[in-house]
């Protein structure tokens, strides 16, 4: 939940702060005092550090799925599919994103990206992994 929060705090506080940058735009929404150091940044260090949050986010997020999995099941193998599901999805973003470049509609692309990043930096994959691996375990243990 912390970390969902704070990803949440400093993606609003970004995007509003990048958006009041880009557009030289006023809104109501003021910046958190904790990091009033982001209106002194231009739109392009802004941007570039959504891209390296998005990673950063993912890449935590990967980590206490798999350490959650391990927990719990002890498998190697489930820890590689769970490890397989987060680079699939990453794999795919960067399909649908580069797909959308290519084809000259990177908004249909971007936002199909977007969807399959903002997946992996919740816990959604976790959501999704744990009852089905308990479901396929018991099954095994049934036969």
């Amino acid at each position: 939940m912390i970390l969902g929060f704070l990803r949440d705090f400093l993606f609003v506080n970004l995007n509003y702060q990048a958006s009041k940058t880009y557009y030289h735009t006023i809104n109501n929404y003021r910046i958190s005092e904790s990091i009033r150091f982001l209106e002194s940044w231009s739109y392009t260090k802004l941007y570039y550090t959504k891209w390296a949050l998005t990673i950063l986010f993912s890449s935590c997020y990967a980590l206490l799925t798999l350490y959650s999995i391990h927990l719990v099941f002890k498998s190697k193998f489930y820890n590689k599919l769970t490890m397989y599901t987060y680079l699939t999805l990453f794999i795919l973003s960067f399909i649908a994103f580069g797909v959308g470049y290519l084809s000259d509609n990177l908004t249909k692309g971007y936002s199909i990206a977007r969807q399959m990043m903002g997946w992996l930096q919740s816990p959604i994959i976790l959501m999704l992994l744990m009852p089905a691996l308990l479901l396929n375990k018991n099954k095994k243990a049934l036969n």
